[in-house]
């Protein structure tokens, strides 16, 4: 797999054995998907099924990276401790 750095993207790093389940929850694709060199494309929705943000979750061994703009970095994070 091929890295580089992009400077309008952002990570966020999920690990643990309940990762899984907590994603598989409040996202709007399957998470079972996710696989090491296979990357989905999701999103975050508002309890009126609005969407709030998109973005990318793929997996290197056994984190979860959820890919997504700077811009959106801060309210992404907002949103998944409410649900921490």
């Amino acid at each position: 797999m091929l890295y580089c750095k992009l400077n309008n993207r952002s990570l966020i790093s999920f690990v643990g054995k309940d990762i899984v389940p907590f994603l598989q929850g409040i996202i709007t694709n399957d998470i079972n998907k996710v696989k090491n060199n296979r990357a989905i494309y999701a999103s975050l929705l508002s309890p009126q099924g609005k969407i709030l943000k998109d973005f990318f979750l793929f997996k290197v061994g056994s984190k979860i990276y959820l890919d997504t703009t700077k811009k959106s970095l801060e309210t992404l994070e907002e949103k998944l401790n409410i649900y921490k």
